[in-house]
Parts: C-alpha cells; structure tokens; sequence
C-alpha cells in the first residue's frame, strides 16, 4: 500500500488522495440544467467568458482533505465524435491506494460483481440521468455499495467553470463524483468501507454535450469483492452482531472493546505468499468470513462493526515502522466520549485484552511507529478528526459502573449481572439517562417488585441508595405518613430523595448527573388535593381510598383529565351523591354530623346541629342542608389550608 498522488496515461491529473473538490450532502436538490451557447470543436477555447458558477452543494463529509501538488498534464486532444459531443476519453487506472502494488492488468483481471443465482446479468450495469453533481455522487455510492460493475451518469454541467479546457472540467468532475460517492456518512457499508474495496476505474470517458448542458460519464468499476461475497459478508456481520450481544446503550468503550476483543482473538494474521497482489486478503470479507486476513481487512471490519453499532470511525493508513520493517499498513481512529483514539487490532491480533499495546491510543506515542500519510495531517483532516493528547482513560467510566452496582446490591440485593451492567453504566456514560432514571428504572423494575419490600424497608432502601446512610427515626415516620395516610405513591416518594441535595452530592461523587423523575397518577401531582380527597373518602364513605377512585377524582380537581370538576363538586356529586353513601342509608342526626366533619372539619356544635335538624325536620331537602354547608366561609377556608381556591 502506498497513499501517493497518480497521474493517468493519458496524463490527465486525476488526484482522488488530494482533491479540492466539494462534498456532498446525502439529499440532493434539483437543478435547471445549464444551458451553453458556445460551439466547441475539439480543443477550440470559448468565444466568450463565462461567468455563471453553479453553486455547491452543502458538504456532508470529505474523502480527501488536501489539496494535491499539481501534475503537468501533456495537451492530449479530446476525441469529437459528432457536432455535439465533445469526448475525453481516460485510461485505466487503478486505486491509487495500490497503485505500485497492483498493475492496471491485474486490476482488470479482478473478478466483476457476479450476480446470485436467478438474477439478472443487467444488475451489474445502471444508468441514471441526475439533477446536479451531489445527486450523482449519492446514486454513484449506492452503486457501488452493490457492486455495480458499469456505470453511466448523466448530469448538467457548465464546464467553463472548471476552467476553460473541456479536459479539465471532465478530471474535475471525475474528481468530485468519486470523493462524494466514497464520502464518509457513518454508514458502515459506506465511506471508508467502499473507498479500501474499490480496485480501480475502467475504460472511463466524459462526453460533453454542450446544447444540453450535459456531460455522461461511462466508466467500468472493479472491486476487491463480488456482490455475493459482500452478501455473504453482511451476513456474518449480522450473526457477529448477534453473538456479541452488544446493548445500544453501553457506553462507546465497552462496545468498542468488545468489537476488539473479538476481531483480535478470531482473526488471523495471513501469511499467504500472494497477498500482496491478491485483493481478496485486503477485505472485509477475509477477515470475518475466512478469519485470515492482513491490516486492511482487520480495518475494514473494525470500521463496518464499530458504525453498525453506533461508534464513529475512520480507516487510516500510513508506513509501519516495527523494528526493521518500513511499509505500508492500515489501522483504525474511533471517537470515545467526544475524543478520537487509534487503535490498531492487526498488531494486537493474538494478544488478550489486559496484553493489548495499541487500544485506544494518543496521538503519541503511538506516532513513532504508525506514520499517516499525508491525506490524515492535513489541517482539515485533524479539525475533525485529531487525535487525543491521552490514551483513553477507563476511570470516569469505573466509577460510573460502581454507582451502579450499589443499585444492585441495595435495590436488588445481589452482585451486577454483565449485560445489566453495561446497559445501566452506558446509559449514563452517554447521557442518554440521569442517576434519578436509572434509579427510578431499578425501583421500578419486576425484580425489585418481586421482593415485595415492605413500605420500611422500601424507605430504607431509598436512604441507602440516594443519601449513602441509614434513616433517622424521623425522616423514617415522615415517609410513613406519606405512603400510609397520604397515600401517595413509592415514586412520589422516590421523586423527593432524587431531589435532596444529598444525593446531588452522592452523584458527583461518582460523576453521574442527577437529573428528576416525573408523576403521572393523580394522588401524586398535588399533595394538598390527595390530602383533601382521601378526607371525603374517609368521611363521607368511612373508609380509606381505592387507587384508582383516588386518582381519579385528584386527576379531576388538578385538570390533568378530560372532565375537569372543582372541589366543591367532588364532594357533592362525587360523594354526597354517590350511590355508595346513599346506600350507608344514614340519618338525619348522622347526615348533619357527617357535613360538620367533612366540610368544617369540626364536630358539631349545639346551637347549629340544633338548626339544621329543624330544617329537615321541617320538609328542608338534604341536598338545601348540603349546599349551605357546601358554600360556607369555614369550608372556603378549610381548602385554602388544602391550597385549593
């Protein structure tokens, strides 16, 4: 391997290592195509200036990162076929990733994408016509992607604004569409993936047309695998994928640590006499399906299992030095926690994870025996992906994985199970969850349900976890009283340890971020109305709440249901005139009682009970007696202290 600049036979500088060409966005938009009314015959210059420049398209990742030293191009006339088409007809050439490893015969010997069984032959060749540049360098990558062997690609072009030489805007498009097609978007089928898989280019020809404003290009592409090795290949992946269980949200390093550990006890180093020259041992294919392969395809699959589970990536290349070797070689940058590190699973094949050298590595000094080409120094290269100063540091991460495992040990009363650790940890690590959510999802969980904690032992747990100390006899009652006479809810309860300044410390003290927890059933979104309506429940009905009958009539009051009712009328219609106190079947003397309690939260008085059992002794409706007591001052003031108006 060797990352140099390329000139092609027909001496048309075409430097995909060093291209300033634009990137591309994954969703093109279309353009007018551009029309042109100067006549060109052969290398004939424009009659008049052109100044009209299309506009770029929005980048979404760049191949190339530098701009390469520019090769003399000898002045090789464009072929003319007819009135209107000028054609610029390209030599082969091979990926200039091998340029001086594979010969342009060798190239062409690689084997055509071959169809499966029952498909049609057709498939290995597509044509598309595109609005714009960017439209035909995300079609190009699809192409690719399946291994499409002939290409057509027609697209507007006002060519004077590559300059003025029909030859140039023709590399230049060649320039643009292929770093576009190979442009690194996170896919692990995408990117780097196609840019270390691609052989080289095919009888390639621009035609001008310049009363269209068009140039198709035609080109034959060859790649290090067939479409069905790469079938076979996603296939091996997805089974990997599998067997390694790997939990979306574990942390970036145990995703990736797995991913290593595999690649690095799985596969083989091959010391096959032609691989140098066989293109098969540079793939991703080799390594995952053969288990034998060399540092591309160790990269290679790095690369597509670290994307697919959610870890950005790059393939990068430069010249080995260990000990009197000098040569070319492949490894991998990941982004951990905000930061890029290399890693280089070629040389740590073999080796169990606590003998590992080059995991999660600084830029130095791992630069002494790993010097990148050119392309990955580049200023724009190191903008986006400059490696760390430090190796990776575990420590953040520990800590993160023992606040966790107390969940387990105080809320589950047992050890961490692996994967329920990884989950938990990740969650946090990532900030996809606060410490108040993961604590909530274990007090929450099935298996903390199944212990069937006591409500003491329920707030025991809680101190334990969220304060780091026993309870004190008076927090102890406090949260008793909650639960067994307000009867809230556990998460009620859960909510308010989350928010105590004490478990802010325990949590910076593991560096999790705290967060909140929310409510949702009606006894818990306002203390003072649960309060209030669990009284008419033990008044009115003379009996303690049912849940559901709590929260609903707290919901009511709170306006979190669709019927919304006052207090006033919760206790009047909901109570008074429920079917289950009228079937109490109580009495005059027993009714006036009830009213004193329930909305003067007094017993009654002499003179007052006196008068209102004249009222009903005189023909005065219960429901008369109920309103007057309904619409005291004593019951407005009785709500008020249930902060209610």
């Amino acid at each position: 391997m060797k990352a140099s600049k390329f000139v092609l036979a027909a001496s048309l500088a075409l430097s995909l290592l060093g291209s300033t060409a634009p990137v591309f966005a994954e969703e093109p938009q279309p353009e007018e195509p551009q029309q042109s009314d100067i006549i060109l015959e052969e290398t004939e210059q424009p009659s008049e200036e052109i100044t009209e420049v299309i506009p770029e398209e929005e980048p979404a990742e760049e191949i190339a990162e530098e701009t390469a030293e520019e090769q003399p191009a000898e002045e090789t006339p464009a072929e003319t076929t007819e009135d209107d088409e000028i054609v610029v007809k390209l030599d082969d050439f091979v990926n200039p990733l091998y340029e001086n490893v594979l010969t342009v015969e060798e190239m062409l010997a690689l084997p055509d994408s071959e169809p499966e069984e029952g498909e049609n032959a057709e498939l290995l060749n597509a044509s598309r016509t595109c609005s714009s540049l960017n439209e035909a360098a995300v079609w190009l990558r699809g192409q690719m992607k399946s291994r499409v062997s002939y290409v057509e690609i027609t697209i507007p072009l006002n060519y004077a604004t590559y300059g003025s030489n029909i030859k140039t805007a023709v590399n230049t498009v060649y320039e643009q569409l292929l770093d576009g097609a190979m442009a690194h978007t996170k896919t692990g089928t995408e990117g780097d993936y196609i840019y270390w898989h691609w052989g080289g280019l095919s009888s390639p020809y621009g035609t001008y047309r310049p009363s269209s404003g068009t140039m198709l290009i035609q080109t034959g592409i060859k790649y290090y695998t067939t479409s069905s090795q790469e079938t076979k290949t996603s296939t091996a992946v997805t089974n990997l994928l599998k067997e390694l269980n790997i939990g979306s949200d574990w942390s970036d390093y145990d995703k990736i640590h797995k991913i290593y550990e595999w690649i690095t006890k799985n596969v083989k180093y091959t010391n096959a006499s032609d691989y140098s020259t066989n293109m098969y041992y540079h793939t991703a294919y080799s390594a995952i399906v053969d288990k034998s392969t060399v540092c591309q395809g160790y990269a290679s699959l790095l690369y597509r299992l670290a994307l697919a589970v959610g870890v950005d990536c790059r393939v990068v290349a430069g010249l080995a030095e260990a000990g009197n070797d000098d040569s070319a070689h492949g490894w991998n940058i990941v982004k951990i926690d905000g930061k890029w590190y290399n890693l280089d699973s070629t040389w740590d094949a073999g080796y169990s994870a606590s003998n590992w050298r080059y995991f999660l590595k600084a830029a130095y000094p791992f630069s002494t025996e790993h010097n990148n080409w050119e392309k990955y120094t580049t200023s724009a290269w190191k903008s986006k992906y400059g490696v760390s100063s430090s190796d990776y540091s575990t420590a953040k991460l520990n800590k993160v994985k023992e606040f966790v495992k107390r969940l387990y040990t105080y809320c589950l009363g047992r050890s961490a199970d692996t994967n329920g650790l990884l989950n938990w940890a990740g969650s946090l690590q990532n900030k996809k969850k606060s410490a108040a959510v993961v604590v909530q999802g274990f007090f929450g969980g099935q298996e903390y349900k199944n212990r069937n904690r006591s409500d003491r032992n329920f707030i025991s747990d809680c101190y334990r976890v969220m304060m780091n100390r026993n309870y004190d006899t008076g927090g102890m009652n406090n949260w008793l009283n909650y639960l067994q006479k307000d009867f809230v809810s556990r998460t009620y309860v859960l909510r308010s340890f989350v928010a105590s300044e004490e478990f802010n410390n325990v949590c910076n003290s593991y560096g999790v971020t705290r967060g909140s927890i929310g409510v949702s059933e009606g006894r818990d979104l306002n203390i003072g109305i649960t309060r209030f309506v669990v009284r008419l429940y033990q008044n009115v009905l003379n009996r303690n709440p049912d849940i559901g009958g709590l929260n609903g009539w707290c919901k009511m009051i709170n306006g979190a249901s669709q019927k919304k009712s006052t207090a006033i009328q919760v206790a009047v219609d909901g109570f008074f005139h429920s079917k289950e106190f009228k079937n109490r079947n109580t009495s005059n003397s027993a009714y006036v009682n009830i009213l004193y309690k329930t909305f003067l939260n007094r017993a009654a008085d002499t003179g007052g009970y006196n008068n209102w059992m004249n009222k009903l002794r005189s023909g005065t409706s219960r429901d008369d007696v109920l309103k007057g007591f309904a619409n005291s001052q004593e019951f407005a003031n009785l709500m008020a202290s249930y902060g209610i108006k």
